[in-house]
């Protein structure tokens, strides 16, 4: 049970034994502040559904701690003050630090796992990718993950709305190649359609169909997708002017496209589906008519893979772009020169051309153009702008113009943390391997259970802490994508159905990690003098250390990047 249940547990008890009205939901916010004064949670007391609780204020401040000792995070005392409009809930570190342990663990084994699906959507230009061309002629446009065919029972068909202006394609194909790796990762096949009208001649759906129709008026030769919402009790999940399509509209031509594509998908496919999920991917200003033609599907029932369960759909919907640029292939050229040049004024200048620094380049590359195209919130409008040569240095995050730089701390920021902390471990490595510190052993054999957690006594631990527990329930979140989609208005049916990947979310968890572990860095000796009194804080920051880098890795895999070890 998570913090925020066993607090509204608790409440909902409380109430009910003294007789009160309940407390509907018990506001809990992890405090963001630096300060080390501070709660590391809140519950915020001043809404009117706490008042029934205010006299009883004291007994819910001293029974708190006493109740959480069989929480996952226990808290050792709360802060109150009449004045504030906040209870202050102060953890006890030690099960907290074995908690976030715990959750990094989880995926720490995958945390080297390097992403292939990131190399077909490289962010360099055309002339740079020669032989990581991502899309081939005709039916190749329709891709799919090969991995673990046999096993898997669900199918994932994503379709990019036509037409898109050229920037706003490319925020389209960096939230797919989002949402791919999160679904591949919980046992999906995914299969992608980027050109969606190479399907059109091969349409299932023909005039007889469109009349068979109960909601086809043939007078008007127009179907009422209004009327088929309203009978679902699904207009409020779609744009609230979705009403009358005629047969000459585009929104036709792309239903029979999108019909003919998903049987296609799902004819490819090797094994008995249990589940097919169709999710459109638009910008804004395409997103009327795409969800004019996902509605026609279902009008049509063209998604029925088989008679008791039709495939469902999602809409992945953004705010499209504003470039100040000629061109998608001119502004990632810009970004691979720009990573380019400044790495060869740097350390690399001796490796410059080999494979190592080429590869460098463009990992940090797709890492400056991922960040500027997720780190913003998904409906917010992307303002993509000119690099300058004002723009922060590579270690000062490379933010650059657009609103993903997290004030100078961007992707390229992310980046050089990873390969800070993969210098420092080495160089932890050379010291056991030289027998500085005879009693320790290489990091990647430390466990939790082996660690002396009482060591992590420093404040500063504790802040790094705080943002590692963010980041984690970030990634957890991030990564937490619906695969059933139902509709909630009461009739069971599960059909359409419109979410915010929170891609964004993942990229301010992994800059504001790196922001603090800088601080951490600056304040905190890690590699101390090989002093018996000294070894179990040496070997729990080594821990620490590890399970943020781990933490970091399993971030930038989600984004679909591969994490640097040197820059």
């Amino acid at each position: 049970m998570d913090l925020r249940m066993a607090v509204q547990t608790y409440v909902d008890e409380l109430c009910a034994e003294l007789g009160l009205c309940p407390v509907p939901q018990a506001r809990l916010i992890q405090n963001s502040s630096s300060k080390r004064s501070c709660g590391d949670f809140n519950i915020f007391i001043r809404q009117p559904s706490f008042d029934c609780l205010r006299p009883h204020m004291f007994r819910l401040v001293k029974e708190l701690p006493r109740v959480s000792e069989s929480w996952a995070l226990p808290i050792e005392r709360v802060g109150y003050s009449e004045n504030s409009a906040y209870l202050e809930l102060f953890l006890k570190r030690v099960p907290a630090f074995q908690r976030l342990f715990q959750a990094i663990g989880s995926f720490r084994d995958d945390a080297d796992i390097v992403s292939s699906s990131r190399t077909p959507n490289s962010c360099l230009p055309s002339k740079k990718l020669k032989d990581f061309d991502s899309v081939a002629a005709g039916r190749n446009s329709c891709t799919s993950n090969s991995n673990n065919i046999d096993k898997n029972q669900r199918l994932l068909v994503i379709v990019h709305a036509p037409d898109q202006p050229p920037f706003d394609h490319r925020r389209s194909e960096m939230l797919a190649l989002y949402m791919r790796t999160q679904y591949e990762a919980c046992g999906f096949q995914v299969h992608e359609v980027k050109d969606i009208y190479l399907f059109d001649e091969d349409s299932p759906l023909s005039k007889k169909d469109y009349e068979n129709s109960e909601y086809f008026d043939a007078a008007k030769q127009a179907f009422d997708l209004r009327r088929y919402l309203e009978d679902r009790s699904l207009e409020t999940e779609l744009d609230a002017n979705l009403g009358a399509v005629y047969l000459n509209s585009p929104a036709v031509s792309l239903a029979r496209a999108l019909a003919s594509a998903a049987r296609a998908c799902i004819q490819a496919t090797t094994t008995n589906l249990d589940d097919v999920l169709l999710c459109h991917v638009a910008p804004q200003n395409k997103a009327y008519v795409q969800q004019q033609a996902g509605v026609l599907l279902e009008i049509l029932e063209c998604l029925k893979q088989r008679e008791d369960q039709p495939a469902r759909q999602a809409f992945v919907i953004h705010g499209g772009t504003d470039a100040r640029q000629n061109s998608v292939d001119d502004y990632l050229q810009q970004i691979y020169d720009y990573v380019s040049n400044s790495l060869r004024h740097r350390r690399l200048r001796a490796d410059e051309g080999s494979p190592l620094c080429s590869m460098v380049v463009r990992v940090l590359a797709d890492t400056k153009i991922t960040f500027e195209l997720l780190a913003a919130r998904q409906m917010a409008r992307l303002k993509i702008s000119p690099l300058s040569s004002k723009d922060d240095t590579l270690e000062g995050g490379g933010g650059g113009g657009g609103v993903a730089s997290f004030n100078g701390k961007g992707g390229i920021f992310v980046q050089y943390t990873c390969a800070r902390l993969a210098v420092l471990l080495s160089n932890y490595d050379c010291a056991v391997a030289d027998g500085r510190y005879p009693t320790c052993q290489p990091w990647s054999e430390l466990h939790a259970e082996d660690i002396d957690l009482s060591a992590l006594s420093l404040d500063f631990d504790w802040l790094l802490w705080r943002v590692m527990f963010r980041c984690q329930t970030a990634l957890e979140r991030g990564s937490t994508l619906p695969c059933f989609l139902s509709n909630e208005g009461g009739t069971g049916e599960r059909r359409v159905f419109k979410f915010d990947l929170c891609a964004h979310s993942v990229c301010e968890a992994l800059a504001a990690a790196c922001v603090q572990f800088s601080t951490y860095y600056s304040k905190v000796r890690v590699l101390v003098e090989a002093q018996p009194h000294l070894i179990e804080s040496l070997k729990a920051r080594i821990f620490l250390l590890v399970s943020l880098r781990s933490l970091l890795h399993r971030g930038l895999q989600m984004l679909g990047l591969q994490p640097v070890q040197r820059m």
